[in-house]
Parts: C-alpha cells; sequence; structure tokens
C-alpha cells in the first residue's frame, strides 16, 4: 500500500499526528510505503516526525520527497499561504512514476479512524481517483461528471 501526504513546515506537526493516527490502526498484509511530499519542512520537524513515527517501523516504511524537485510546480503563481506541498498531491502520478499504480493521497491535518487497508481495497470501479469531498470548500471539485465520494474511510478535520 501506498500512502501519500504532503506539508511544508506549518503543517509538518499536523502531518505527524495524522500519521499518527493512521498507522496504529494499519493491520494488512505486508508494509506500507509512506512517501511524504516535502515543501520545505526544517530539520528539526522533520527528525521529530521520524522520532515520533519510529514506534511504527515494522507497518510503514516512511520516506521524504523535496517538493523543490517538481518541474510541476516550476512557474506556478503560489501565494505566501499556499506553498508548494499545497499542489503537489495534483500530480502524483508524475511524482511517484509508472512503478505505483495506485497510492492513498492523506491530508496533512485530518485523524483516521479506520484501518486504511480497507480504503485501499475499494473497487475505484474504473474511475481514475476516489475522494472526499472538501468540508472547508465544498463548491471545489463539485462537477456532476465525477464519480460519487467515497465513503470508506472517515476522516475528521
Amino acid at each position: 500500500m501506498n500512502i501519500v501526504l504532503s506539508a511544508d513546515d506549518r503543517y509538518a506537526m499536523p502531518l505527524c499526528m495524522t500519521l499518527y493516527s493512521a498507522l496504529p490502526l494499519m493491520k494488512g498484509p505486508e508494509r506500507a510505503t509512506v512517501t511524504i511530499l516535502d515543501g520545505g519542512i526544517s530539520a528539526f520537524h522533520r527528525a521529530a516526525i521520524e522520532r515520533v513515527l519510529r514506534p511504527f517501523d515494522s507497518i510503514a516504511a516512511i520516506s521524504f520527497v523535496s517538493c523543490d524537485a517538481f518541474e510541476e510546480l516550476e512557474g506556478l503563481k503560489i501565494s505566501s499561504r499556499w506553498g508548494p506541498a499545497a499542489f503537489s498531491h495534483l500530480f502524483l502520478d508524475r511524482i511517484l512514476g509508472a512503478a505505483v499504480e495506485k497510492a492513498i493521497y492523506i491530508d496533512a491535518d485530518i485523524m483516521v479512524r479506520r484501518n486504511l487497508w480497507d480504503l485501499w481495497h475499494e473497487d475505484l470501479k474504473g474511475a481514475p481517483a476516489l475522494a472526499v469531498q472538501s468540508f472547508t470548500y465544498p463548491w471545489l471539485g463539485s462537477h456532476p461528471d465525477l464519480p460519487p465520494v467515497c465513503e470508506a474511510l472517515q476522516v475528521s478535520t
């Protein structure tokens, strides 16, 4: 199972807590791969994330990928409020490469309440992606041609 999150330094600790809520619940057949798209996480916060998540090494292998290397983000007009990490998930197919056929992207500020393996086995029914409608911005992504919202994972923001 491939899990992807993205954060800058402002969201480093919420990201850590998202994973801290998810990893103890994960009961699956193999070790998961967690990729953190790093949009400017400081060395201090990265060390804290690694230290807090170390007890879950048998459940997931965690790696950091710098958003600075993403050509797709070059020239993108980014405000001071939204850094590269906020947009990196839009390019997951290119960032992760063809070797990764499927991934679960999780926002860095949620609490996972169920085993992610349940979501991993969810049938995509031919859709390229499943998503949960944004609570904060419900009009984003609201289009009649989009597949129904996946309710397999209960999260709270």
